[in-house]
């Protein structure tokens, strides 16, 4: 009995260490595993870090960019305006020299066309013809 009693002590204390190893290796694989996850989620920020940073600077490429294209057609659109300005402005001054032409020659005609109708209407008086001498002219 005391055998028994010893055997059964001894089971139980192996029984508790074998319980108590178990319980340490659960512990052991819950610590491996939330190692696991802060390795993980280090992983992860650092990723994300490079990705925000990567991000932060493709942002910083493309409003460069798009600056630079918008100040490009504010240069272009500002050439246009002027261009179309001075065009205006030599069609402009065209179109008064065009203007200025039609009415100086409408003003000769009208004064050829005053200048003519008092001729008309006067009397035509014969104008006496003086012979000319005719000289003659040698001929070579």
């Amino acid at each position: 009995m005391i055998n028994e009693a010893l055997e059964a002590v001894r089971k139980a204390k192996e029984t508790a260490i074998t319980a108590a190893n178990q319980e340490k290796e659960a512990e052991n694989k819950a610590k491996n595993i939330e190692k696991e996850i802060d390795l993980v989620n280090a992983k992860m920020r650092e990723k994300l870090e490079i990705a925000r940073k990567r991000t932060k600077e493709w942002l910083h490429k493309q409003t460069a960019e798009m600056t630079q294209k918008s100040q490009i057609k504010d240069f272009e659109i500002k050439r246009l305006q002027f261009e179309l300005e001075r065009v205006e402005k030599e069609e402009k001054e065209q179109r008064q020299a065009l203007k200025k032409q039609i009415k100086e020659q409408m003003e000769k005609i009208e004064s050829h066309v005053k200048q003519s109708q008092p001729q008309a209407l006067q009397p035509q008086v014969a104008q006496p013809q003086v012979a000319q001498p005719q000289v003659a002219q040698p001929q070579v």
